[in-house]
């Protein structure tokens, strides 16, 4: 077994990714290779040297890859042809980096997990008249051969003449230390929040009961085509699901959101007085006024309510419930059923989804020890707004499921900025952030032997670093003048055009 290296909320192919170039209209440029894509391939092929491993590293990637919400098949795929050209392949000798790499879907790429699943070919152990060839799971804890694989990527990475295969996991993917105490397991983590349950939840509120333990199977089973619905196909819907994309954007764009709601509820109104037979009169007007209000809050405003749009908190108190019950029934669930017995002692959980990293330990029902929990972050500025908790971690776990963390990026909120005289928002060389490595790993930092070469590795690589964290500071800037770009030219188009974007 190798070092695994663990990157989630990747989004290529959406507008506010860091991996996602543009061109002078703010669209998807799929010739660009952007600046936070090579210096970050840079950086970690530099640290990963410096650690000198006895064997390839492996790499997971745990959801969010691809964003089919916000991009087309077509874009998201070619930008993604892009990243794992440079982050599979060394960049001198062009020698394949990892030697595995394992792939669990995120909502905004869960339709790639639905295509495999009904891609799947029959063998004579499991065919269409076995149920467990129409399984919405794979097993958490099994080798990479007993899973499948995602096709769509494996094509990607076949047109880099590079010999890797990906293995697929969903929605959990874990593996035991050899001794069999410490056990660790990834999850994209959009099950941790109510919204992606929410089939499972309208389910026990027809039938009156809850049937047992939310398994992953039950969550699949019930949620996955309401998460592909909701998050997997806007990019595929043409016309249609590019108004989506900018309508979503704009309610995630600070001011805009609230003028995209005003907006609606003044249409509403108008189209209510109408259609109904009441006399025209102020107070009419404005009890109408009032109650498309109401209305347009109701639906739309729960949007900002989503746990990645909650700026000033790591995890909602709702987040952190569904964290444990996620943890004690789902993720327990599955090592109950796959691990022999005794139980490991300790389970490190590893999650993205919120654009959030964090590293703590908590304890969970159901769980003798504290669970060591880290969050992967994301690679994408939400909204114009640049929260103080968004950012992005590489999650590095050895042999003994020894884990640590490196913190790739923060936002530059508050920091010193300087305009180009083409009116560019740089930051100030002398004030961007670090990367750092931390832990929340049960073992002290001073006796965890992963820790302790992981740091030495990337003091080692400080210089390729530095250009890293000046140039995803630069990125960042130039997402949040996107989005206020965008947000203008959609409210210029709606008043020319009459409609909402």
């Amino acid at each position: 077994m190798a070092l695994r290296i663990a990157i989630s909320d990747l989004h290529v192919g959406a507008r506010n990714s860091l991996f996602t170039g543009l061109d002078k209209s703010d669209n998807p440029d799929i010739a660009v290779d952007t600046f936070t894509n090579i210096t970050f391939m840079r950086a970690l092929h530099a640290t990963l040297t410096h650690m000198a491993l006895p064997e390839k590293p492996e790499l997971i990637l745990h959801g969010d890859l691809l964003d089919l919400s916000f991009a087309s098949p077509y874009v998201t795929t070619s930008i993604l042809r892009t990243f794992l050209g440079n982050i599979l392949l060394h960049e001198g000798t062009r020698e394949t980096v990892f030697g595995q790499v394992f792939y669990l879907p995120g909502n905004h790429d869960h339709e790639v997990w639905t295509a495999d699943r009904f891609g799947r070919t029959p063998t004579p152990d499991i065919d269409l008249d076995n149920p467990k060839f129409w399984a919405h799971t794979t097993k958490a804890f099994a080798p990479p051969d007993d899973v499948g694989t995602t096709t769509l990527i494996n094509e990607v990475i076949a047109e880099l003449d590079v010999d890797l295969q990906v293995a697929t996991y969903n929605p959990n993917f874990g593996w035991c230390s050899p001794d069999g105490t410490r056990a660790v397991v990834f999850h994209h983590g959009h099950y941790v929040e109510s919204l992606y349950s929410l089939m499972t939840r309208f389910l026990e509120l027809l039938s009156g009961h809850q049937d047992g333990a939310w398994t992953a199977e039950k969550l699949e089973q019930a949620n996955g085509s309401w998460i592909d619905f909701g998050w997997s196909t806007l990019g595929d819907l043409g016309e249609l699901g590019d108004d989506m994309a900018s309508f979503m954007k704009l309610l995630a764009t600070g001011g805009a959101s609230h003028q995209l709601q005003n907006r609606i509820s003044g249409i509403l109104a108008q189209k209510m007085q109408d259609m109904l037979p009441l006399p025209e009169s102020q107070n009419i007007s404005r009890g109408l006024d009032y109650i498309s209000h109401a209305i347009v809050d109701s639906l739309l405003g729960r949007f900002s309510t989503l746990e990645r749009f909650d700026y000033t908190r790591i995890l909602s108190e709702s987040s952190i419930e569904g964290l444990k019950r996620y943890l004690s029934e789902t993720v327990r669930t599955q090592i109950d059923a796959e691990l022999p017995d005794p139980r490991p002692e300790h389970l490190t959980f590893v999650f993205g989804h919120t654009h959030k990293p964090f590293e703590d330990q908590m304890v969970v029902p159901g769980y003798a020890r504290p669970v060591t929990v880290y969050n992967t972050g994301g690679w994408v500025l939400d909204t114009a707004l640049l929260s103080t908790v968004e950012g992005a971690s590489a999650v590095f776990v050895d042999d003994d499921l020894n884990t640590a963390a490196l913190r790739l990026f923060e936002m530059p909120l508050n920091r010193k900025t300087i305009v180009a005289d083409d009116g560019t928002v740089l930051p100030d060389e002398s004030d961007v952030g670090q990367v750092s490595v931390v832990s929340a790993d049960p073992t002290s930092d001073e006796d965890n032997p992963l820790f302790q070469s992981l740091t030495k590795a990337v003091d080692a690589a400080e210089a390729e670093w530095s250009k890293f964290s000046y140039v995803v500071a630069a990125g960042l800037l130039d997402k949040q003048q996107m989005f206020l770009r965008n947000a203008q030219r959609a409210e210029d188009d709606a008043r020319s055009s009459g409609g909402l974007v």
